[in-house]
């Protein structure tokens, strides 16, 4: 964590210190990292400065981060899509903004031009690739962390205040930041290191109650469950249907609270309009379908994608003198972009290696033999057998799928 250290640590100190009005900011709609991270902070504030703290956000936050939200006073969180005018006066009016979970200004959406056009002090806490460093006067990244949260944790560790002893942090902040953590990792079921264990481990500790935390985010029954529910009871007279559409919705109910108690993410899509009885329920597009696009689009967003555009008509040996492109860098927004892609891919054969995966990815995105081979630091001709090799690896209709369109 090259940017956590002694001459950050005192600049973040400092600015804090010295602020009279701070404004904490993330993405577009937040998520529990987001708003974990954001909450954490606005009540670690006052242990460093007797700065006035608001939280602005683009969206409204989801009900189920509701139990956070309730520690912060209505006055101090602004939606921007409820209030636009008081979100950008009150940016305008900070002498400080703190933007947590996003990496560049455009990923705050309606908050964009506020931000630019702030002449504040700006402060950057992220683990997402590519931060924009230019826009801001004090920039902590780290892409090889769990979460937000869980940098912000470590930052808060190296202050004076807090000194690596997790127990002065104020109690709503720990919530917070084992919320955010939590939600990022999927209840510890991907993108977890052994520092992202040692902060659990420490803030389990000061007392959080992690089973009440998992309780509020999987076990609520909030309004979108609910309406599945009524869906499937609802139009429907016949007292024996109405027991049978109970009986397995009561079952469903149950197996995905065991599910989520075994950190296992479970996606049940339901057909909007309800069947003439519950044995016709269906799903809807394939899986692995709907996140190669999912990942697609969030790639096309990217430098990287624009960086590969640029090169894709190239030939091997033009290639080959390029020396000035970072292809890790590539491939690890590869990786962040199609995440739940690639782990479906990675179930489909014990054999399958992560080289395989990737070249199923470019070859998903168009990108010719010559491209994948320069990324993936190889030559055409092995990428062509390694790509006839897959093919006794992958169901025929998946290998059509990543592969009969690609240049």
């Amino acid at each position: 964590m090259t940017d956590i250290n002694f001459g950050n640590i005192s600049r973040l100190e400092e600015f804090i210190s010295r602020a009279r009005r701070i404004a904490i900011v993330t993405h577009m709609k937040p998520d529990g990292d987001a708003m974990g991270s954001c909450i954490a902070l606005y009540h670690c504030i006052g242990m460093y400065g007797s700065a006035s703290a608001k939280i602005i956000i683009n969206d409204r936050y989801p009900d189920y981060l509701g139990f956070l939200a309730a520690e912060v006073p209505d006055s101090d969180m602004i939606v921007h899509a409820q209030l636009p005018l008081e979100a950008e006066t009150a940016i305008k009016d900070s002498d400080l903004v703190i933007c947590l979970d996003f990496n560049a200004f455009h990923r705050a959406d309606r908050l964009e031009a506020a931000l630019t056009e702030s002449k504040a002090d700006k402060i950057l806490i992220d683990h997402h690739l590519n931060p924009a460093r230019e826009a801001f006067d004090l920039v902590f990244s780290e892409t090889d962390i769990s979460s937000a949260s869980e940098l912000l944790y470590h930052i808060l560790m190296e202050t004076v205040k807090i000194g690596h002893d997790a127990s002065m942090l104020p109690p709503a902040a720990a919530r917070a930041l084992m919320t955010g953590m939590t939600t990022d990792t999927n209840n510890f079921a991907n993108s977890t290191y052994p520092s992202t264990f040692r902060m659990a481990s420490a803030l389990l500790a000061t007392g959080v109650d992690r089973d009440e935390i998992l309780s509020r985010l999987y076990n609520q029954y909030g309004e979108n469950r609910l309406r599945v529910l009524g869906h499937m009871m609802k139009g429907n007279n016949d007292a024996a249907q109405q027991r049978a559409n109970i009986h397995f919705a009561l079952f469903v109910t149950f197996i995905m609270l065991l599910l989520v108690g075994l950190g296992v993410s479970v996606y049940i899509m339901i057909r909007k309009k309800h069947p003439a009885n519950v044995g016709e329920i269906e799903s809807s597009d394939d899986p692995l379908e709907q996140k190669l696009k999912e990942g697609k689009q969030k790639f096309e967003d990217t430098a990287s994608y624009k960086i590969l555009q640029e090169i894709r008509s190239l030939n091997e040996r033009e290639l080959s003198a390029i020396t000035d492109i970072d292809t890790k860098a590539i491939e690890g927004t590869i990786i962040a972009s199609f995440n739940d892609a690639y782990h479906i891919l990675a179930e489909y054969d014990a054999k399958i290696s992560h080289q395989d995966i990737m070249l199923c990815l470019y070859g998903y995105l168009k990108f010719s033999n010559n491209i994948a081979a320069f990324c993936l630091k190889s030559v055409p001709g092995t990428i062509r057998q390694r790509k006839n090799r897959l093919k006794g690896k992958l169901p025929e209709t998946v290998y059509d799928t990543i592969f009969s369109q690609q240049m």
